[in-house]
Formats: structure tokens, sequence, C-alpha cells
């Protein structure tokens, strides 16, 4: 059953296809739909299981988009951000591909590059509870060589370029290397500050970033919770699911019919860890390889 596909039942429930079947109860009558999506977990830049990536939140987004009974989409987040160029992504996609209202309810935390996915949208709200913002780039760096060494895995680089390898995961960074990732971190914290400042300012909350350096007072890296971030700007209301449907149905002029909550899928192999053709010694190099890259990445 292809998304857009409605079965009415008897008692006024619905199913909708979209690749897995989900029953939600029918609230008034009509046909407008309002999509609750779940971004649970960090943001990463492969498709990994319970996890956030541009690759699956768009491929998702662009089905519902399709859907022309779908009015609004709520984006249900409790994350604490990730991968840089996959939380850009994410959000300049909903900014300009989704022409129909949205709003994100923030759970237990919103934070970072998920905060950033949130000020994409048309309003946020948040519990009293959730911790919100953290607005800051921070980068790791592993100098993992020894312990390489220890599980007998040699790691050699042939370079051309003095700096080449200065995000290799596998040697100390120079007093030269680490003033340049610092620039860089730099520039990557000035494009998180400015995207924040541009879209709360029109909003309900952020009316007060139009004051001189309020945001940088913001942009500390620091989290707030609900009500200090509804002082803040940060958010535009205190409250949960039922705060978000009303906000986007006054957002969009229309009452829902049914609320549709996306399922999350995950494949049963790759829910259990398995990866075909690896055996155990080459599988915990390759792991602990591809666990040190992934955590060398810079990071909303």
């Amino acid at each position: 059953m292809d998304l857009g596909q409605i079965i009415a039942l008897g008692n006024g429930a619905m199913i909708l296809g979209f690749g897995t079947y989900m029953v939600v109860k029918r609230k008034r009558a009509g046909n407008e739909i309002i999509a609750v999506l779940p971004l649970t977990g960090s943001i990463v830049s492969n498709n990994a299981p319970g996890k956030i990536s541009s690759k699956k939140v768009i491929g998702t987004l662009e089905g519902l988009i399709k859907n022309k009974k779908i009015k609004g989409i709520i984006f249900d987040i409790n994350s604490g951000g990730g991968v840089v160029y996959q939380s850009r992504e994410i959000a300049e996609y909903i900014e300009h591909k989704v022409k129909i209202p949205t709003v994100a309810l923030a759970r237990d935390v919103c934070a970072s590059g998920a905060y950033m996915i949130a000020c994409a949208t048309d309003s946020i709200i948040a519990r009293e509870e959730s911790a919100v913002g953290s607005i800051g780039v921070i980068t790791a760096h592993f100098a993992a060589g020894g312990l390489l060494e220890k599980l007998g895995v040699k790691y050699q680089i042939t370079k051309a370029g003095k700096n080449k390898d200065s995000h290799m995961p596998f040697n100390e960074l120079t007093p030269e290397q680490e003033e340049i990732t610092r620039g860089q971190i730099n520039t990557i914290y000035d494009i998180f500050v400015d995207y924040v400042q541009r879209r709360r300012e029109g909003t309900l909350g952020g009316k007060i970033f139009t004051n001189e350096g309020h945001l940088n007072r913001l942009a500390t890296g620091d989290i707030f919770f609900g009500k200090e971030a509804f002082r803040s700007g940060l958010i535009d209301h205190i409250g949960s699911l039922d705060k978000a449907v009303e906000v986007l149905e006054e957002i969009g002029n229309f009452k829902h019919s049914f609320l549709y909550h996306v399922p999350e899928r995950m494949g049963l192999l790759q829910s259990m860890g398995f990866r075909a053709g690896t055996s155990i010694g080459s599988g915990i190099a390759n792991g602990i390889i591809s666990s040190i890259s992934e955590q060398n990445k810079t990071m909303y």
C-alpha cells in the first residue's frame, strides 16, 4: 500500500500505508491529516538504525508532502544533535521544500543540530522539562595509533600536502593544525548562529532576537530548559503534542481529522548489528576505525 491510499474502517478508524501500517483514531469528520514524524537519536552521516540521517528524513518527507491530504507536519524531536552537514541538509529541506505548515515538538532534548532542524519549522514547542539549545560546534580528535598497535593493526599514510592528514584519527595534531581546525570550527559556528538568527527573528517567541547581541549571549553551547528557553526566545510555546497540534492548525487555518504517527522502520539484521562477510578479527578493527572516524567529525 502506498502513502496516500486510505482505507476507511468501521468505527471511524483508518489505515495509512507507508511501508509499515499504522492505525490511528478518527478525531473529526473530514480527511485533513497531520503527520507526526519522529526524529530520535543522534544525527549521523550513515543510515544506522535508531539514528537520524538526511537521506532517511528527506526520503520520508518526500513521501509525505506528495499526499495532498496531509495539511501539516509535526517533527517530534528527541535528539542532542550530530553531524554538521546532515543537520543543515535536513533543515534546508524543511525550509525550502516543505510548503505545508510545520512545527517542532521538543521531547527530552532538542539540542545543537536538532535545534537547527527545529528552527527550520514555523514554530517550536517544548515541555518545561525539555532541554533546548546548545548552540555551538564541537570536534574531537582521537589519537588512536597506540590502540591500533596493540591490536596488531598498522596504519600507513602517504600524503602530499603537510596538513593532509590533520583529520586522520591516528596522529596528534600539530600546533598549526590545531589553529587551522579552530578557524574551521569558528566558521561553522558563525553559520549556525546566523541560521538561528534568521529563522527565529520572525517567530512569535523569537522577536527578542532583534535585540542586539541577544543571540550571542545564548550561543554558548549551553542548554536551556523549557521556561528559560521560552523567556529567551528559543521556543514559541510551552506544551506537548496537543499544543503542537493546536499551533499547527492555527498556522494552517484548518482542523485535522487524523493524526498519522509515521513509524520508524528498521531492518531485523540491521537491528541485530550483523555485517555479512566480516570476520571477527577484521570486524573489531574496522569497527574501531569506523567509530573513531565518526567521532572525529565536526558536530552540531
